[in-house]
C-alpha cells in the first residue's frame, strides 16, 4: 500500500510521533553535552496492509525514518519495549538493524564523539589518506572551503549568503573558469537541508573539489568549466548539522524553538511555493515535516533562495542534495499533475541517472517526485522551477534502503561522491548548450495516411534565445541522399510541431527525420543529438479503425469467469483514483475519464483495493477483423493502452498479467503477452493478429490481473482498445482488390452493379444507373 502522509496532520498523536525521538529522554535540549543514545533500538521496515496497521505501528514507534511517505513501506525505529509491543500486532515487517546504537557508536568512536570526544582527531594532509575518508564537522567543512579557495583563487569566489538561526554562516562557493564568473549559465547545488543526511554535504564537497582539481588537467572538466559556472552551498542547515554531531545523530530539522518542547522547522517545507498545502507537510510544530509559521520564516531557506534569486536568470539548473533512497526527483512535488516541461525533465533526468548508474553499477531512478514517492509542498525544487524558471531536482543519494539508512559507512563516501560527480557533469554538459531540445511527445514508428501524425520538439532556452523562425523538421525517404526541410509550427503550448502525414511520402515508404533549432546567433542544435546519422523513422501506411473503444461507456466487456478467485481488486469501469501503484487518470484525453481498472478506489493506500487472493478477469466483446475492402494487403492489429504495477509490497515482482487472444468467440485462447513490466505509466501495445492466429470476425481479448504470491501488491488498468487494419489504400477502381487495374475490375464492377451492391454507386448519389458506369470508367483511366 502507499503510505499516507503520516507526518502531515495537525495536532495529532501520529504527527507528533515523527518527532518523538527528539523528545523521549532527550536531556540534550537542556544539556548540549549529553549525546542521545539508542541502545537496542531496532530499525524496522514495516509493510502495513491497512490504515489501522499503519496507525498502530507509527503510534508505537519512537521515530519515523521515512517521514516522507514511501510507496509501499515505512521505516520505523523502536525501543526494545516498543518493539515487543509492535510484534504483538502481527504486522508484516523486516528488521533492518538489530541495534541502531551499534552503528552510531562505531561512527562516534571512529570520529571522537560523545563519550569518545577525547579521541577526536582533526584530519591532517600530512597524515596521509583522503579528506573524504570520513565525515567532517561544520568547522572542518568551512576550513576545507577556505583551503580550497586559497589553492584555487582564480577559480573560486567565497561569500556568506546569510546566517542560520543560531548565527552560523551559510557559505557559498562560486566555481568558474578564470574571468568567466557571471558570464556563463549556472548550475546551483546545495546540500544538507536535512541535518542527519551527512552524505549530502560530503558529496557536494567532493564534486566541488574535483571540479577545481580537474580544471586545466582533465579535458572534460576543463571544457565544462569553460562553459558552465557552478555555485555550491554545501551546508544549508548548519545548526541542525552541528546538533547531529554534538547531541542527536538522527536530528533532521533546524533548531527553531517552537515552544511546548517542540523544536525545529523542516527547511525543505519552508520555501514560498505552494507552501502549507495539505498532504505536503505539516502544521504541527512537533512534526518532522513542520513547514514553519510562514513561508521563508526560517533564515536557512530564505538565505539559500535569495542566493539563487540573486544569480537569476543565469541559474539554469539546481540540485538539492539529500539521502536516502537513490532517487532523482523533478517537479512537481506539490501536485500529481505533470509540469509544463515534463519531457525536458525526463530527458535530462535520464542523462543524470545513466551517468550515475554507470559509475559503480548502482540503481538510481528518475521521475516526478509526487508520483514516484510523495507530495512535498514548500519544497526547494518547486520554488526554483516555479519562480525562477530553472530546471531543478532533488537527488536522494545512497543507500537505497533503510539499512544503514542515514548512518552510511565512511567507505561509501568516495563512491557516492564519484557517482554524484558523474551525474552533475553529465547534466552540466547538457546545460552548457545554449538551447536544449527535447521531445514534444511520442515519435511513432507508423505514420498513417489520412490521419494526423504530429511530431515535434520543445526548446529550453538554457544560455541563449531561440530564433523562433528556425525550428525545422528535416526529412527524407529511405535511400534518398539529402534531407528536405519543413518548418515547425508553435502550438502555443511550447511545442513546435508538424504532421508527418502531409510530407507526401508514398505508402510503404520509410521516412527518416530529425529536428533542428537555432539560437539568435545562428548556431544550430539538433534532436535527437545524433541528427541525420541516427534519425527517427516512420513507415507511411493507410490505417482504418474498425473498433475504437475508449471504455467511456458500456460496450459489452465482461468482468469475471467461473475460475476467478480474487477477493479484492476486481476489475471495474470507472475514473481511477491515484495511488503509488494505480493511475490517477484514464488514458483517453479529456473529457474522457473512465477505464477498466482493478478497483478504481484509492482507500487508505495502494494496498487497500489492489488485487488480493487470486485472479480477476476482464474479457472484451467480439470484434470483426475480417478483410477491410478499402485496404490492400490488410494487416489487422489489436492495440490497447495498459497500466501494470507489481514492484511494491513486501514481496514485489512475483506476479504477472497474462493477456490472451481468441479468434473463435472465446472458445480457445492463445497468450498474447505476459506483462511483468512495472512502468508506472500508461504503456501502448500493438500486436499483428496474424502473428498469433488467423484473423476472423470472432476476435476477443482477455486481461487477467492476479495476486498469486504472499505480500504482493498488484494493480492493473486497460484503456483505449482498438482493432485497426493497416496497409496501402486500394485504388478506387481496383474492385477485385488484387492491386492491378485490368479487365477483371470491369467484370467485378458489373457483378456489383447487377447485385445492387452500394460499392457500384461510383457517383455517390445513392442510385445505380448509367452514370455509375461513366464514373467507374473515369476512375479507371484517370485516377
Amino acid at each position: 500500500m502507499r503510505i499516507p502522509h503520516l507526518c502531515f496532520g495537525r495536532n495529532t498523536r501520529l504527527a507528533r510521533s515523527c518527532a518523538i525521538a527528539g523528545l523521549i529522554g532527550l536531556a540534550g535540549f537542556a544539556n548540549a553535552q549529553e549525546y542521545r543514545r539508542y541502545d537496542n533500538y531496532r530499525a524496522v521496515r514495516v509493510f502495513p496492509t491497512s490504515q489501522k496497521e499503519l496507525m498502530q505501528a507509527t503510534t508505537i514507534a519512537s521515530d519515523i525514518w521515512t517521514c516522507e511517505p514511501r510507496p509501499d513501506y515505512i521505516d520505523l525505529m523502536f525501543s526494545p519495549e516498543e518493539f515487543d509491543a509492535f510484534t504483538q500486532l502481527n504486522i508484516n515487517h523486516q528488521v533492518m538493524t538489530e541495534n541502531v546504537q551499534t552503528s552510531i557508536d562505531e561512527e562516534a568512536q571512529r570520529l571522537g564523539l560523545g563519550q569518545w570526544a577525547a579521541n577526536r582527531k582533526v584530519w591532517n594532509a600530512n597524515d596521509g589518506g583522503s579528506w573524504y575518508d570520513d565525515y567532517k564537522t561544520l568547522a572542518e567543512v568551512e576550513q576545507r572551503i577556505t583551503d580550497l579557495s586559497a589553492t584555487y583563487p582564480a577559480l573560486t569566489a567565497v561569500s556568506v549568503v546569510g546566517q542560520t538561526l543560531e548565527g552560523r554562516d551559510i557559505t557559498q562557493v562560486r566555481v568558474a573558469a578564470p574571468g568567466m564568473s557571471g558570464q556563463l549559465p549556472i548550475v546551483f547545488i546545495n546540500g544538507c537541508q536535512h541535518a542527519r543526511e551527512w552524505i549530502s554535504p560530503a558529496s557536494v564537497m567532493f564534486t566541488m573539489e574535483h571540479l577545481l582539481e580537474g580544471y586545466g588537467t582533465d579535458p572534460r572538466i576543463t571544457a565544462i568549466l569553460n562553459s558552465v559556472e557552478f555555485v555550491f552551498v554545501p551546508i544549508v542547515n548548519g545548526d541542525g548539522y552541528e546538533y547531529t554531531w554534538t547531541n542527536q545523530r538522527l536530528w533532521r530539522k533546524n533548531r527553531r524553538d517552537n515552544g511546548g518542547g517542540c523544536f525545529g522547522v523542516d527547511p525543505n517545507r519552508n520555501w514560498d511555493y505552494e507552501w502549507s498545502l495539505p498532504g505536503g507537510g505539516s502544521g504541527d510544530p512537533c512534526s518532522e515535516t513542520y513547514w514553519g509559521s510562514a513561508p521563508f520564516s526560517e533564515p536557512e531557506s530564505t538565505a539559500t533562495a535569495n542566493a539563487i534569486a540573486a544569480l537569476a536568470p543565469k541559474v539554469r539548473a539546481h540540485i538539492d542534495t539529500h539521502s536516502y533512497g537513490q532517487w532523482i526527483l523533478h517537479p512537481w512535488g506539490y501536485s500529481f499533475d505533470p509540469c509544463p516541461d515534463e519531457s525536458l525533465f525526463d530527458d535530462l533526468g535520464d542523462t543524470i541517472e545513466t551517468a550515475m548508474d554507470a559509475t559503480h553499477g548502482t540503481n538510481y531512478t528518475h521521475g516526478q517526485s509526487s508520483i514516484l514517492l510523495y507530495q512535498v509542498s514548500g519544497g526547494s525544487k518547486d520554488w526554483v522551477y516555479g519562480t525562477q524558471g530553472a530546471a531543478s531536482w532533488t537527488i536522494e543519494l545512497r543507500p537505497i534502503g533503510g539499512n544503514p539508512g542515514f548512518v552510511l559507512p565512511p567507505d561509501q563516501i568516495i563512491p557516492t561522491g564519484e557517482e554524484y560527480l558523474e551525474g552533475v557533469l553529465a547534466l552540466a554538459e547538457r546545460i552548457a548548450a545554449p538551447l536544449i531540445l527535447s521531445s514534444a511527445g511520442e515519435y511513432p514508428s507508423i505514420a498513417s495516411s489520412g490521419e494526423i501524425t504530429n511530431v515535434g520538439i520543445r526548446v529550453f532556452e538554457s544560455a541563449d534565445t531561440l530564433n523562433t523562425g528556425s525550428p525545422s523538421l528535416h526529412w527524407r525517404t529511405a535511400g534518398q541522399p539529402t534531407f528536405a526541410n519543413e518548418p515547425l509550427a508553435d502550438d502555443g503550448q511550447g511545442n513546435w510541431l508538424t504532421d508527418l502525414g502531409t510530407l507526401g511520402a508514398a505508402c510503404n515508404e520509410t521516412i527518416e527525420y530529425y529536428f533542428s533549432a537555432e539560437n539568435t546567433g545562428g548556431t544550430s542544435f539538433v534532436y535527437p543529438p545524433d541528427g541525420e546519422t541516427n534519425p527517427f523513422t516512420a513507415v507511411v501506411i493507410a490505417q482504418e479503425v474498425v473498433v475504437d473503444d475508449t471504455l467511456e461507456t458500456e460496450t459489452g466487456w465482461v468482468v469475471g469467469i467461473p475460475s476467478d478467485d480474487a477477493t479484492a481488486g476486481i476489475w471495474n469501469r470507472n475514473d481511477p483514483q491515484p495511488t503509488s501503484a494505480q493511475p490517477g487518470d484514464d488514458h483517453t484525453p479529456a473529457p474522457g475519464v473512465n477505464c477498466y481498472v482493478t478497483d478504481h478506489r484509492s482507500g487508505g493506500g495502494a494496498g487497500t483495493y489492489d488485487v488480493d487472493g487470486g485472479t480477476t478477469t476482464l474479457t472484451s466483446p467480439v470484434m470483426d477483423a475480417s478483410d477491410v475492402f478499402n485496404i490492400l494487403d490488410d494487416e489487422p492489429r489489436i492495440e490497447y493502452w495498459r497500466w501494470y504495477s507489481n514492484n511494491q509490497g513486501q514481496n514485489p515482482n512475483q506476479d504477472s498479467m497474462p493477456v490472451w487472444i481468441s479468434n473463435d468467440s472465446g472458445q480457445n485462447w492463445i497468450l498474447l503477452e505476459d506483462v511483468t513490466e512495472n512502468a508506472g505509466a500508461w504503456v501502448f501495445k500493438s500486436f499483428r493478429i496474424e502473428d498469433f492466429l488467423p484473423a476472423t470476425d470472432q476476435m476477443m481479448i482477455r486481461f487477467q490481473a492476479r495476486d498469486l504470491g504472499a505480500g504482493s501488491l498488484v494493480e492493473a488498468a486497460v484503456d483505449d482498445v482498438q482493432l485497426v487494419v493497416r496497409g496501402c489504400p486500394r485504388h478506387p477502381a481496383d474492385l477485385d482488390a488484387n492491386g492491378v487495374l485490368n479487365i477483371f475490375d470491369y467484370i467485378a464492377f458489373g457483378n456489383f452493379y447487377n447485385a445492387g451492391d452500394p460499392i457500384a454507386d461510383f457517383d455517390g448519389n445513392g442510385v445505380l444507373n448509367v452514370f455509375d458506369y461513366i464514373a467507374f470508367g473515369n476512375a479507371y483511366c484517370c485516377l
